[in-house]
């Protein structure tokens, strides 16, 4: 979490002067950190419909707003 409140204290323009390395290195420690909080694995999926009423049927039947 040390990242993620560090981030929301930075500006953009903080955040703009890392170098390209340092930027990839955060990225990966915040996803670490998602990762690490995150209190449902995502597991990634495709569902296709046949028209978007169909697909708005299914979507208002869902609980889970990590689905859509």
């Amino acid at each position: 979490m040390r990242n993620l409140k560090k981030l929301k204290s930075d500006t953009m323009e903080d955040t703009l002067a890392l170098s390209p390395q340092e930027r990839v290195r955060l990225a990966e420690s915040l996803y670490q950190e998602i990762v690490h909080i995150q209190k449902k694995r995502f597991k990634p999926f495709v569902k296709s419909f046949s028209s978007f009423e169909e697909y708005e049927k299914w979507k208002a039947r869902q609980k889970d707003p990590w689905l859509w």
